[in-house]
């Protein structure tokens, strides 16, 4: 018996690089307070560091677990059945498709069609309209007004969150990156390079997808492989330092403390004080990026 093709959800957010949203240097350059010698008991500055960079990993993914969604750029997918109204102003009938994440940079690509089955590609996307949470997209003489539609959109939501695919020198007027994911023209952007780091905007003749991005000012300082190139909010970073510290801190640092030899345990004490602190800084700097659902 030959079984029927399965119905594949089309929904699934896709990740160009799982980047962590801050570098080694980015936390050691913070007056966190942590001693990251002795990661790995014992071992090399290559373990410590190597633990350190997964530490750091996990801080980048906890922050997206704070915010009920992955910070930086993702390429999803939103699909459903819409009801069509009137626009506001032009009176032209229109679909408004809320999306999951947000903030909405982009739409890709927007299929229509009266059944699931029945989807046909806009070939024009000039009259589709994206606001921070919401994509209004003109449906013509599809379906009337007060019926519905069916809509898949493709969208790329966060922030752009790259590195450096090879060295940049001092005056380039352009960076080659690992991921152009959530990159765009007149995008800001920054190289986070110790005193090196800088500010430089992509420039308006970038070609979408393209991992090499032209800029609209010339490199103040030179640059070498692996350094961040990111639009990340400052809060962000600032709070992954926080939660990386909070790790560190509270990894294997905990005791339990008893009130006698026939009582249960009282309380959980903390070994290394501070990573409360930390936690709750994280969670309020993050506040204002987290996804309500």
């Amino acid at each position: 018996m030959t079984l029927p093709a399965p119905a594949v959800a089309p929904y699934v957010p896709f990740y160009a690089t799982l980047q962590p949203y801050i570098t080694v240097e980015e936390f050691l350059a913070q007056p966190t307070g942590v001693d990251t010698s002795q990661l790995i008991p014992g071992g090399t500055s290559d373990q410590n560091r190597a633990a350190l960079m997964t530490t750091i990993a996990s801080a980048s993914n906890y922050a997206d677990g704070l915010c009920y969604q992955v910070l930086a750029a993702t390429a999803d997918m939103q699909v459903g059945q819409y009801r069509v109204q009137r626009d506001r102003t032009s009176r032209a009938p229109v679909i408004r498709v809320p999306v999951d994440f947000t903030p909405l940079i982009e739409v890709s690509d927007v299929k229509l069609g009266l059944a699931p089955g029945q989807l046909s590609s806009l070939t024009d996307l000039s009259g589709v309209w994206p606001e921070r949470k919401v994509v209004q997209i003109p449906v013509g003489g599809l379906a009337p007004c007060g019926g519905s539609l069916y809509a898949q959109v493709a969208y790329v939501n966060g922030y752009a969150n790259t590195a450096l695919a090879s060295a940049a020198l001092q005056g380039a007027t352009e960076v080659i990156v690992t991921s152009s994911l959530g990159v765009f023209p007149g995008m800001p952007l920054t190289i986070y390079d110790g005193a090196t780091t800088e500010a430089v905007v992509v420039a308006p003749n970038y070609v979408l997808g393209s991992t090499t991005v032209p800029l609209v000012s010339a490199l103040t300082g030179a640059h070498a492989v692996g350094i961040a190139v990111s639009a990340l909010p400052r809060a962000i970073k600032q709070a992954v330092i926080a939660l990386t510290a909070h790790l560190i801190k509270t990894r294997g640092a905990e005791s339990v403390a008893v009130s006698g030899m026939s009582g249960g345990p009282a309380h959980v004490e903390q070994a290394e004080p501070g990573a409360s602190e930390e936690y709750d800084e994280a969670v309020d700097l993050l506040h204002p990026f987290k996804r309500v659902v």
